[in-house]
Order: structure tokens, then sequence, then C-alpha cells
């Protein structure tokens, strides 16, 4: 029975284990210049995106108002895949937005498969900043939780502030 009880709390704390969060080197958001964060693919994409701008801000990045960016690609016929398939090079893009580097990337919930449901929390996230100069990523970050319990997962703001804090420095 003692045993049978410590297979199962092992069991359960192995489920409930932190998610992972993996990046590049530590970048300054000063060397970064004026950035152009773009809607992340996936199930709130656009919240996302929202959460990562305000955690680069608070950590010192320069941003361009989002709503800002959207008008600019509503106006030239542009989407986030034409940026990110390269349908359209980087430093057009830079000359449109008026920045010097973007940041893209995805997200996905993790599914309540009862019901088929997104939770709210994050099951993986991925954010790459690239230099609209050369094309180049400079920086990137992953972010992926155990998908199995939602105890050891976070809602969206919380992985946007884990992957931002793990790849730019603060002031």
């Amino acid at each position: 029975m003692k045993r049978v009880i410590v297979y199962v709390l092992s069991l359960f704390l192995i489920g409930c284990a932190a998610p992972t969060i993996k990046a590049t080197h530590e970048l300054n958001a000063e060397q970064l210049g004026v950035m152009a964060v773009l809607s992340f693919d996936g199930h709130n994409g656009d919240q996302f995106a929202d959460s990562v701008a305000q955690e680069l801000i608070i950590r010192g990045a320069k941003i361009v108002e989002r709503s800002r960016i959207t008008s600019v690609m509503v106006e030239q016929g542009l989407s986030v895949a034409d940026i990110t398939s390269g349908r359209i090079n980087y430093e057009k893009v830079g000359g449109l937005f008026g920045v010097d580097t973007i940041v893209i990337g995805s997200v996905s919930p993790i599914i309540v498969y009862a019901s088929g449901a997104p939770s709210g929390k994050v099951s993986t996230a991925a954010m790459r900043i690239v230099s609209v100069k050369t094309g180049i990523i400079v920086g990137s970050a992953t972010y992926s939780a155990n998908t199995e319990l939602l105890a050891g997962s976070v809602l969206y703001p919380e992985a946007a502030e884990r992957l931002v804090h793990a790849l730019i420095q603060g002031e």
C-alpha cells in the first residue's frame, strides 16, 4: 500500500513539472531598436502578441503601436503570412513600419479533451526576433508546458512574460 501511494504521488509530481523555456542568449532591448510585434499564429494569436508587446515595453523595448501595424498592413494589402513566408522582404517591412526588428511567432493552447475547447492556458509558444536589415533571426525563445495536467501550465500573459524575460534583458 505504501509503495502504491509513493508511486501515485511521484506520477502526480512529474505531471506537475514546471514549463520548459529555452532561449538564445539574452538580448539588450536598446540594441534591437524600434520593434513591431506581429500577430502570432495560432489560437488567440492577437491577444498573445499584445501580451508579448506589453512585456517587451516593460523590459525597455520601443514598440510601434500594434493598431498602426494593422493599419499599414491593411493599406498595403499584406498579411502576416506574406511577411513570414518571405513573399515580401524584411527590409521593405522595416520601411513600411518604421522598425529595425520584428517579432513573430506562434502559440497553441492546451485543449480540454472532454469538450474540445481551449483551456485558456498555453501548451507551446515560440517567439523570434528578426532583423529587418538582414532577415536574420537575432534571438528566439520557446515555451512548452505539460499538456497532460493543467496544474503545470500557465495562462497566456504569464507565458508571454516568461518568454520575453528569458530573451530580453531588463532595464
